[in-house]
């Protein structure tokens, strides 16, 4: 019996140690699970309720019956370059261009919830990067119109249907979610070769 009460208050303060070392497991597991988990939505509402305020137009492909149009392999002619000096914002941007795509036959997009017929499309690549696949996409921004894009070797692609977007100074981004709070613009506005053709 005295051997036993000699050893207890050890025992104790080994399963005291245990008990600790088990609850700051838990603790880290539940803080990296809320961290990667649970800040991103956070994120994204205070992003959604920052751009109430500010609608922006958003274009999207539909099927059409005349069968799909490959505009990533497209050739296209170029209607407007820029280079960067230094890699612009934190997706390390290069450089942009723009090229005017002349389509095999009408194509039916829906802008801001209204389909259209187009016979031009005007590709714009980013090259950057990298550009991680995650949960959400990313979106290339001209002004405050919002483009889906598609993460490509080098960097990601995007497709502008409405001339009417493409003008001299628009500011061209990038952004992960189809957020405008979360917008990255470039250094500079678009300067284009030529007009694009309607």
């Amino acid at each position: 019996m005295p051997r036993e009460v000699k050893h207890s208050p050890q025992i104790v303060r080994i399963l005291a140690l245990v008990a600790l070392a088990v609850a700051l497991t838990l603790v880290i597991g539940i803080g990296t699970g809320f961290a990667s988990r649970g800040f991103q939505p956070l994120r994204n509402v205070a992003a959604q309720i920052l751009a109430a305020d500010t609608p922006y137009p958003t274009v999207t492909p539909v099927p059409t019956p005349e069968g799909t149009v490959d505009l990533y392999s497209l050739t296209g002619e170029l209607i407007a370059e820029a280079v960067f000096a230094e890699p612009a914002t934190r997706y390390e941007v290069r450089s942009y261009k723009i090229e005017e795509l002349s389509l095999p036959h009408p194509m039916t997009f829906a802008i801001d919830g209204e389909t259209a017929n187009v016979t031009k499309a005007w590709r714009i690549t980013i090259a950057g990067g990298p550009f991680p696949v995650r949960a959400q996409g990313y979106y290339i921004w001209v002004d405050d119109t919002s483009l889906p894009a598609k993460e490509a070797a080098e960097g990601l692609i995007g497709f502008i249907i409405q001339a009417s977007t493409l003008r001299d100074g628009a500011k061209i981004g990038v952004s992960y979610g189809d957020s405008i709070a979360f917008r990255q613009q470039f250094p500079g506005g678009l300067v284009l070769q030529r007009d694009p053709t309607p």
